[in-house]
């Protein structure tokens, strides 16, 4: 109680496990009913309820919870990053699981190869997904080989990258590939925005 604020009748702290230890995310603090008394007085009015069930009143209590942004957005950066083994390959990638719908860059597009054709057709992909409107940002990367990118693309959370190979201009297909579970699913270019907004939004 000699900690507590002169206005304050409790307060509780919610703490987070960070990879150093426990420490305060949140503060609640029981401000008792010294708001609305304080300005009650001020106002010269009257803000206290009549509670009909026991023929009392009473003023209410002001419940004041406190958290910075800064630290909001550490830990839920924290929760996302994630080292996984690839057992096929026996090495490790650095993934960021952050929610699609908070993921700062939702969709990569990605030619197979800098092939002119392949990556004329991959910006116009691209061009008519950013005009759709409702799919955020759209990244285009067709530096290093494509395993590589997806690795970069999973470092920096995007969670769906729509590859674009040599078979996409015969048959008008993509592969969508799945940042969490890395599989890859092959859909027609007109059903991409569709898909792509479900997966997002759903």
């Amino acid at each position: 109680k000699e900690d507590l604020s002169h206005y304050s009748k409790g307060t509780t702290d919610i703490e987070y496990k960070f990879p150093w230890g426990w420490a305060e995310l949140q503060g609640i603090a029981n401000r008792g009913s010294f708001d609305l008394d304080a300005h009650s007085k001020s106002a010269s009015k009257n803000f206290s309820i009549f509670e009909e069930s026991t023929k009392s009143r009473y003023t209410p209590y002001v419940i004041e919870p406190s958290i910075g942004v800064d630290r909001l957005l550490l830990i839920t950066l924290l929760d996302a990053y994630t080292e996984e083994k690839i057992e096929s390959k026996e090495e490790t990638r650095t993934v960021l699981k952050l929610s699609p719908k908070i993921s700062p860059i939702k969709i990569a597009i990605l030619p197979l190869s800098k092939d002119p054709k392949l990556s004329e057709l991959s910006k116009n992909i691209q061009k008519d997904l950013i005009n759709k409107g409702n799919l955020g940002k759209i990244e285009y990367d067709e530096t290093q080989s494509i395993g590589r990118r997806y690795r970069r693309q999973d470092e920096i959370g995007t969670p769906y990258c729509v590859t674009i190979d040599f078979e996409t201009i015969n048959d008008n297909c993509v592969t969508i590939r799945y940042r969490d579970s890395m599989d890859q699913e092959r859909i027609n270019i007109n059903d991409l925005p569709q898909k792509l907004s479900s997966e997002i939004y759903n």
